[in-house]
């Protein structure tokens, strides 16, 4: 007599457990201490951006739980990023655009997520750190 094996259910991974920087660290094995050294004649402001968006890869890296991911040659995986808009209140994720007037730069950009959700999660969730990468504030 055959019996039917069952299948194991796979969990699917819950990145909203990554509340912090710790946290994602923590998911790729790494040390939150660990951080990038700049030279003593560095500005503030580029030390903090450059800190800034180490920290983003070390989480988009947790929040993306796949080491295979992105893959710049595949063309057919989709890659979703964080679009901001700068506004007086900071950075907001509404687009806006004028006329048809457009720039695209097709390189391979780190923080980018296999999922839209992901990335608007990201966003939300460290915005904080966007600032001060993107805005050195």
């Amino acid at each position: 007599m055959k019996t039917e094996r069952a299948t194991p259910k796979v969990k699917k991974f819950n990145y909203k457990k990554i509340k912090t920087f710790n946290d994602a660290c923590k998911l790729q094995g790494v040390s939150p201490d660990d951080l990038p050294t700049m030279p003593v004649r560095c500005k503030s402001a580029h030390k903090k951006a450059i800190i800034s968006g180490y920290k983003l890869m070390i989480i988009t890296a947790a929040i993306n739980n796949d080491e295979k991911f992105p893959d710049f040659s595949n063309t057919n995986q989709y890659k979703y990023f964080p679009w901001p808009n700068v506004s007086s209140s900071g950075l907001d994720f509404s687009g806006s655009s004028y006329d048809f007037a457009y720039a695209y730069a097709y390189v391979g950009f780190p923080l980018c997520f296999n999922e839209r959700e992901k990335a608007l999660y990201c966003f939300k969730q460290f915005n904080d750190l966007w600032k001060e990468w993107l805005l050195g504030i």
